[in-house]
C-alpha cells in the first residue's frame, strides 16, 4: 500500500505546502477572546476569568504557567507562560501558547533536530502568520510523506494465538498453565509478514493525538484523516503511561523511517503532559523549547562537524563523572569523542542571559565539564543573541583555563540562522584541541 505522496494529493487537501501554511494568519499573541486564551512564551502576563476546574487544571498542567489571583476577585487571575509552546484544553477553555520565535524558524529547528530531509519552509515574518497546530500538522504530513514513499513498510511480528493445529512453535508453558491435561487448542507463537508493527503503530498514533487538537482551518483534520486511512491495516497503539514511548530498533531497511519516528516521538510525549483533576483532564500538544534547542543545537554542529552520533552523542554518553568513585555522572550536552581521547566540550542553555555572560550556576556546570574533560576551554551556547564572551579564569591550572559564552538569536531569517550555526562550528573547530 502506497501513502499519498503526490504534491497532487497534498495540494488537493489545501495543506500541502508553504503557500497553505502562509494563508493561516492568526490573532496577536497576549490576548483571552471567548473561549480561548493566549499568551506567548515568556510574555506579558494575560488577566482571564477562570472556573474553579480551569483554574486547577491549568495549575496542575505541565505547561508552567504562572497563575497570579488578581487583587480584590476570587475569579480574576493573570496567566503568563514560561518555556513550553503550544496548545492546551482546561475544559472549555483552549489555552495557546505561541513561541517568540517565527514559527517557520521553530518548523526549521524541529526539522533539524528530527533529521528531516530538508523542507520547502515559508519565510513567516512573525509568529503570528502561521498557527503553531496547523504547522506542526503540516511538518508531520511532509515527514510521512518523505518516509512512506515505498509505502507502509512491512516485517516479522511474532503472534500468540490458539489453533486447532500447530502453525509455528508450541508455547508449552502456557499451553500446561492454561489447559493442564488438555490437547486442543493448542497454544503456538508464528511470525507473521505484516504491516501492523510497532513503528507503524507510532505513526499512526501519532497522527491520532494531532486530531485531538483544534484547528482553525477545516481542511488540516481532512488531511490527517487521509494519512490516517493510509495506517488502516495497522492497529492502534495499546494504552501507554503518560510519557511512556520508546523508539522501537530500526533495521537498515527502516532506517529511512528514522526522521519521521522522532517527530512522532516527540509528539506524542508532548501531548502526554496532560493533566488530570478529578473525571476532567486537559489534553493538547506541548513542545518544550529548551530540549528543541539543545537537540537542534547538537545535530547542527554534528552535521557541520559531520561526525557521526558515536563521536558526537547527546547527554555526554556517560564518559565523564565529578568523583573518582564515578558514583556522579556529568553528562554535557555536547561531547566531541575521537576514540579514547575528547576533543571537545559544550553545554546548551536555552534560558536568557541579558548581559551575554551567562548565569554563574551555568558557568560553573561548563567549569566542571572543562577539568573532568581535561580540555582547556568549554563553551556555553544559550539562546540570548550577543558577542561571544570569553571569561578568561585566573589560576595556573593545567586546564579550563577559559569558558567562552556564545549566543544565537533563533528569531533571524533561516539563511542567516543557518549562517549563524556554520559560523559557530568553524569557530568551534579552531579551537578544538589537537591529539
Amino acid at each position: 500500500m502506497r501513502g499519498p505522496t503526490t504534491t497532487a494529493n497534498t495540494q488537493a487537501l489545501g495543506t500541502g505546502g508553504p503557500a497553505a501554511l502562509s494563508a493561516l494568519a492568526q490573532d496577536p499573541a497576549g490576548s483571552a477572546a471567548q473561549g480561548v486564551l493566549r499568551l506567548r512564551e515568556y510574555g506579558p502576563a494575560v488577566e482571564v476569568t477562570l472556573t474553579p476546574t480551569q483554574r486547577d487544571l491549568l495549575l496542575a498542567s505541565p505547561a508552567r504557567l504562572q497563575l497570579e489571583p488578581v487583587r480584590g476577585s476570587t475569579s480574576r487571575w493573570n496567566v503568563s507562560a514560561t518555556n513550553l509552546v503550544g496548545v492546551l484544553r482546561a475544559a472549555d477553555l483552549v489555552v495557546e501558547i505561541r513561541p517568540k520565535l517565527p514559527v517557520a524558524n521553530l518548523l526549521y529547528l524541529l526539522g533539524f533536530a528530527c533529521r528531516l530531509p530538508p523542507l520547502d519552509l515559508p519565510e513567516a515574518p512573525t509568529s503570528d502568520s502561521i498557527d503553531l497546530q496547523e504547522a506542526l500538522a503540516w511538518l508531520y504530513t511532509q515527514a510521512l510523506s518523505s518516509a512512506l514513499g515505498r509505502g507502509l513498510p512491512k516485517g516479522y511480528v511474532a503472534v500468540d494465538e490458539d489453533e486447532l493445529s500447530v502453525r509455528g512453535r508450541i508455547r508449552f508453558t502456557d499451553q500446561v498453565n492454561q489447559r493442564p491435561g488438555l490437547w486442543l487448542p493448542i497454544a503456538v507463537r508464528r511470525d507473521e509478514f505484516t504491516e501492523d508493527m510497532p513503528v507503524n503503530r507510532l505513526l499512526k498514533a501519532a497522527l491520532r493525538r494531532l486530531l485531538h487538537l483544534p484547528f482553525r482551518n477545516p481542511k488540516t483534520p481532512l488531511l490527517l484523516r487521509h494519512w490516517l486511512r493510509v495506517f488502516a491495516s495497522v492497529a492502534d497503539l495499546p494504552p501507554t503511561r503518560r510519557g511512556q514511548y520508546e523508539a522501537p530498533p530500526l533495521n537498515r531497511l527502516e532506517g529511512h523511517l528514522a526522521p519521521a519516528l522522532d517527530l512522532a516521538l516527540l509528539i506524542l510525549r508532548g501531548g502526554s503532559l496532560s493533566p488530570e483533576v478529578g473525571r476532567e483532564s486537559a489534553p493538547g500538544l506541548l513542545l518544550d523549547l529548551a530540549d528543541l534547542f539543545e537537540r537542534f543545537v547538537r545535530e547542527s554542529l554534528r552535521h557541520e562537524f559531520g561526525l557521526s552520533c558515536a563521536n558526537f552523542p547527546a547527554a555526554g554518553a556517560g564518559r565523564l563523572h565529578l568523583d573518582r568513585a564515578r558514583r556522579i555522572a556529568l553528562r554535557p550536552d555536547l561531547l566531541w569523542i575521537d576514540g579514547p581521547n575528547l576533543r571537545l566540550v559544550a553545554d546548551v542553555k536555552y534560558k536568557r542571559s541579558a548581559d551575554g555572560k551567562g548565569h554563574r550556576s551555568d558557568l560553573y556546570q561548563a567549569l566542571a565539564y572543562a577539568v573532568r574533560a581535561g580540555l582547556d576551554r568549554a563553551y556555553l551556547i544559550h539562546a540570548t543573541p550577543h558577542e561571544p564572551v570569553h571569561h578568561e579564569l585566573d589560576h595556573d591550572a593545567e586546564f579550563a583555563r577559559q569558558i567562552v559564552t556564545v549566543g544565537l538569536d533563533l528569531s533571524v531569517p533561516l539563511p542567516e540562522l543557518r549562517g549563524s550555526m556554520t559560523r559557530l562550528a568553524n569557530v568551534m573547530k579552531e579551537a578544538v584541541q589537537p591529539l
